[in-house]
């Protein structure tokens, strides 16, 4: 290793003659935990890309239930505006390699379907036979599994939960 000495600016002349810790090459065992630091604490354009997809992403569900003729050409224009907007903050999510945030988006869309489908199969509750109560019963498995998955994520907030 080679001492290096560093230009003292506050004096404007000379230089410290202290020898610095070398900062290149990194240990292993520091590159793995500057790794993980880079994934639980990303850059804020890429938390930025993420909070676009998931404003539009809820626009467009909500536009999407709509019948198409029955919106009016603000919500046509929000509609297609909405899936711009996802496809730009997925492109920037991608070239960071960080489509994985969108997992607990993904997460709450799964909960938000089989609660739907456990819902509907509810109103018939008088005409369904035993598999119809099994698949309920596996609808409320898959619910509670994606409640705790976003709990863990800390992403309750995504179907309406408390943080």
């Amino acid at each position: 290793m080679t001492d290096r000495t560093v230009h003292d600016a506050s004096t404007g002349t000379g230089l410290l003659d202290a020898p610095l810790h070398p900062t290149a090459p990194l240990p292993a065992a520091a590159v793995e935990a500057l790794s993980r630091l880079e994934r639980a604490f990303p850059p804020a354009e890429i938390v930025a890309a993420v909070s676009r997809f998931e404003a539009a992403a809820a626009r467009f569900d909500e536009l999407v239930a709509k019948p198409f003729d029955s919106m009016t050409a603000a919500e046509v224009e929000a509609y297609t505006d909405s899936q711009q907007v996802m496809a730009d903050a997925f492109a920037v999510l991608a070239e960071a390699g960080r489509t994985d945030l969108l997992a607990p988006l993904q997460t709450a869309d799964r909960y938000r379907l089989t609660d739907e489908h456990r819902r509907e199969m509810a109103t018939h509750a008088d005409t369904l036979c035993g598999s119809d109560f099994d698949r309920m019963l596996c609808d409320i498995d898959e619910m509670g599994h994606c409640r705790t998955v976003l709990a863990k994520a800390g992403r309750l907030d995504l179907i309406g939960g408390g943080r």
